[in-house]
């Protein structure tokens, strides 16, 4: 009521999904939308690959892939308190890890991603607040332990790898209960394709499933539209799923439990 009728009014975004979508056509008049990259789309020089196991059999996993992979390593996690946690647990392995989370005060948080950037630390756990903003062009690898809560941020997170046309890869370690929070995120990138699921995943289901791979950056197979063929036989207990992964191949254009981004300060 206060403010003059002719204005212009600019308002950004990392993300723009539905309500503030909403808000927008609410107080804006006929505004017009620029968006820089794509919001559902990974870039296609990350390599995906996701592993079907049991909510107790994940660290395992996470422990054996750590020890296969080289370079620098992001663990996203749901909770702040799941971040610190698994940073102790992987810091009793004997791995260099620090957490990062909003109960952090940025002056420790500057100095965490500090020593990520020094490599004095191989491995980061964080939360969604490292989704977005953190430029470490050294990270290698991105590994969800948990699946974010909104579809849009597990592009955000897998772009942490990848920088400046530099190759990556990205794993989700993905339990029976994470079926939904997949398939949103598949439906997101591959509007309308069909989610293959194994044949185990339900809650607590039977062992079930093997180990694919096949390359490739993009989601959602290859050009004749499915996984790889080659197989073989994974671990996982008998109350969830064996340890199958797959990879995802394809031709895509390159593109909270914490709903606040990373801010990093530098200095000279």
């Amino acid at each position: 009521e206060v403010m003059h009728d002719t204005r212009q009014t600019l308002m950004f975004s990392a993300t723009m999904p539905k309500n503030i979508v909403r808000i927008a056509n609410q107080y804006l008049k006929d505004p017009s939308r620029i968006t820089i990259g794509s919001t559902t789309q990974p870039v296609t020089h990350i390599k995906q690959d996701i592993i079907h196991t049991s909510h107790s059999e994940k660290f395992t996993h996470l422990l054996r892939e750590l020890n296969e992979r080289e370079g620098s390593v992001i663990v996203f996690v749901k909770t702040k308190m799941g971040a610190e946690d698994l940073k102790e647990r992987l810091c009793d392995e004997h791995h260099l890890a620090d957490a990062i989370h909003g109960d952090l005060h940025q002056r420790k948080r500057e100095r965490v991603v500090k020593s990520f950037r020094a490599n004095k630390s191989r491995i980061m756990v964080a939360t969604d607040i490292a989704a977005r903003g953190l430029d470490v062009p050294h990270i290698r690898h991105v590994i969800n332990y948990d699946l974010p809560q909104c579809p849009e941020d597990y592009i955000h997170r897998i772009g942490r790898t990848g920088r400046a046309g530099a190759d990556g890869s990205a794993l989700c370690l993905l339990a029976p209960d994470d079926r939904h929070k997949w398939r949103a995120i598949n439906q997101l990138m591959n509007p309308g394709a069909p989610v293959d699921f194994p044949k185990g995943m339900k809650p607590e289901g039977r062992s079930d499933g093997g180990r694919r791979r096949n390359g490739g950056g993009g989601f959602g197979g290859s050009r004749s539209g499915g996984f790889g063929s080659r197989a073989r036989s994974g671990g996982g207990d008998s109350r969830g799923f064996s340890g199958g992964r797959r990879s995802f191949d394809g031709d895509r254009k390159p593109s909270n439990h914490e709903n606040r981004s990373f801010t990093e300060t530098r200095r000279s």
